[in-house]
């Protein structure tokens, strides 16, 4: 068992024994050991809606298999068809990684490495394959994405957790539809 730490007693404490007639043999005494020293605190138990939200890169990776299983893996530009093993199809982000669009279906599209590396971020051809992704989409809807775009959004632990739900049901009909 430890010992309680020793402190110096008061001039206040020293005075007020003195008048009560009781002895001091020592200047110093033996602290009250406080209640917390040395014990761990109990963790508040956290309802099952409290649970830790997922992280950014969890429901990146998420939306990353739903856009890639949504195409089949299949490279969903000009006709080129690539069918590759999901680890080499590149899921991309069509207007952003904005948390407004980051994770909005709508805004991403599966493409082989070559499109995705070579084409859309190659600095000489960017614009132009800009503009060839906006002709996959219905103008109306590639304008109400873009404008969704401009706007921001928090990345909040609500966002992510109703996101990651979203995206494991869409994943799991998905899956249930190609089986």
């Amino acid at each position: 068992m430890k010992r309680s730490p020793i402190r110096k007693v008061s001039k206040k404490k020293q005075a007020k024994a003195e008048a009560e007639g009781k002895p001091i043999f020592s200047t110093f005494e033996r602290c009250k050991p406080r209640a917390n020293v040395g014990k761990k605190r109990e963790k508040r138990r956290k309802s099952d809606s409290s649970k830790k939200a997922p992280t950014t890169k969890t429901v990146d990776t998420l939306w990353s298999l739903v856009i890639r299983e949504r195409a089949n893996h299949e490279c969903q530009l000009w006709g080129c068809g690539s069918m590759q093993c999901a680890s080499l199809m590149d899921a991309h982000h069509v207007f952003g990684r904005g948390f407004a669009v980051r994770w909005d279906l709508r805004g991403g599209l599966c493409l082989c490495k070559a499109h995705h590396n070579y084409f859309v971020h190659s600095a000489n051809r960017q614009a132009a394959a800009q503009k060839e992704i906006e002709a996959l989409y219905d103008p109306a809807e590639y304008a109400e994405l873009l404008a969704l775009h401009y706007t921001t959004r928090k990345n909040t632990a609500a966002l992510r957790r109703n996101t990651y739900a979203f995206l494991t049901a869409e994943l799991a009909r998905l899956k249930a539809r190609a089986a």
